[in-house]
């Protein structure tokens, strides 16, 4: 563009000089003719006349070349501003749509940095409140799993310590009653009779013995008819089990509950011979 001015400048100031010379030119032929029109005669006069219309032709022929060539020169440097304007504006076109598009790329860019940032502080958060998350629920869940652990290891052992309390009554109870059984196995036939007869009183022992003679003269074994033993009880009263102890038993029973005690058995038998 500075190029072309400069051009434009210089032919401008070309044509100035060639248009100021013709003028010049003019000027002096004119003052020639009218100091040498004093003096000279009518046919130097026509002579003047004819070189002026002659100078005055060429410069004005000089002059309309100059015109011409200073338009083309004009037209050119027009068209190159044109050309150079539509140039100028393609570029700057070009440039602010590579600008545009640049701001465009960037923001883009940068929005998708910042999404992907986003993204990548949302997984991070996500993950970090997951994890808490996911401790605390394993935290309860231990303590829940201990509780339920505790509580199922402290009802077992209940159970357990009842059970062993359970065995242990049990046991006490089974081995007392086993003792019972070997003490009362280890009695001899007279102990378990005496035991049977503690609670009489002398004079109903008395009475009793006074029965037992009478009946069988002492013998756990005497049989009269359906009569047996050292009471002659009925068969049927000792339900088939004729040792010392049981009519020792069944007699008490019989006797109190017929008579009450012995000695009302014995008056009985006093008066009736039997009982």
């Amino acid at each position: 563009m500075k190029k072309g001015k400069s051009k434009i400048k210089s032919i401008i100031s070309l044509l100035v000089v060639s248009c100021g010379l013709g003028l010049s030119a003019n000027v002096a032929a004119q003052a020639a003719t009218t100091d040498n029109s004093a003096s000279t005669s009518s046919v130097v006069d026509q002579s003047a006349v004819s070189s002026s219309r002659t100078s005055q032709s060429s410069a004005t022929s000089t002059s309309s070349a100059a015109t011409t060539t200073t338009k083309k020169v004009v037209k050119k440097a027009a068209t190159k501003k044109t050309a150079t304007k539509k140039v100028t504006k393609k570029a700057t076109k070009k440039a602010v749509k590579k600008a545009t598009t640049k701001k465009v790329a960037k923001k883009a860019a940068a929005k998708k940095v910042t999404k992907k940032a986003v993204k990548k502080v949302k997984k991070a958060t996500t993950k970090k409140v997951t994890k808490k998350v996911t401790k605390k629920a394993t935290k309860k869940t231990a303590k829940k799993t201990k509780k339920v652990a505790t509580k199922k290891v402290t009802k077992k052992a209940a159970k357990k310590a009842a059970a062993k309390k359970v065995t242990k009554k049990a046991k006490k109870k089974a081995t007392k009653k086993v003792a019972k059984k070997a003490k009362k196995k280890k009695l001899t036939q007279r102990q378990q009779i005496a035991k049977i007869n503690a609670k009489l009183s002398k004079a109903q022992r008395a009475a009793k013995k006074w029965i037992a003679y009478h009946e069988s003269r002492y013998s756990y074994t005497a049989r009269n008819g359906h009569c047996y033993g050292r009471y002659q009880l009925l068969t049927a009263y000792l339900h088939g089990n004729y040792s010392a102890v049981n009519q020792e038993k069944v007699a008490n029973k019989y006797v109190a509950g017929r008579y009450g005690s012995w000695t009302n058995a014995k008056r009985f038998w006093l008066r009736h011979n039997w009982y």
